[in-house]
């Protein structure tokens, strides 16, 4: 069921978004994915919308089609797109583990940004904002799942917005 719904999701994300991954590169993965699962069990076990999807892609870069305003990108197992999960420590000093990052350009205008992290936490439920002016944690939304779906909604920018 996760499967089947995240495969859907990113045939419909498609549509909105250029999206690149790291296995368009066809380089071997399964090693990094399975030092991941070992590294992450915390989150392995919280998050497998968020395992699975990284088991297919490898990680990944989002940029809007419709005004370039929104680039979202998801840690990989290398540095092909964007960070490598393994480069420093995804888990912060608050103990939230760092997937994802988004630059936000302001009416399209890439020379008025705002970056945003998003974030798992092992004793929490659900996805986390921070800006990154901001020391704060915000609640974005259930799951992983959900996360993509508010990507593909672009219902995210009303919450990065507030």
């Amino acid at each position: 069921m996760i499967e089947e719904k995240i495969n859907n999701l990113i045939k419909e994300i498609k549509k909105k978004y250029n999206v690149s991954t790291h296995n368009d590169y066809n380089l071997d993965y399964d090693n990094d994915y399975n030092k991941f699962k070992q590294e992450y069990d915390v989150f392995v076990k919280a998050h497998p919308d968020y395992i699975y999807y990284m088991k297919i892609t490898g990680g990944s870069l989002f940029e809007s089609k419709e005004n370039g305003d929104l680039n979202f990108g998801f840690y990989g197992f290398d540095h092909h797109l964007i960070e490598s999960i393994f480069t420093g420590p995804p888990l912060n000093e608050d103990g939230y583990f760092l997937f994802s990052e988004l630059m936000y350009n302001i009416d399209g205008n890439s020379n008025n940004q705002k970056i945003f992290f998003f974030y798992f936490h092992p004793n929490k439920q659900g996805v986390f904002l921070k800006e990154e002016s901001n020391s704060l944690y915000f609640f974005v939304c259930n799951n992983f799942t959900e996360f993509l779906e508010e990507i593909n909604s672009r219902e995210i920018i009303k919450k990065i917005k507030s």
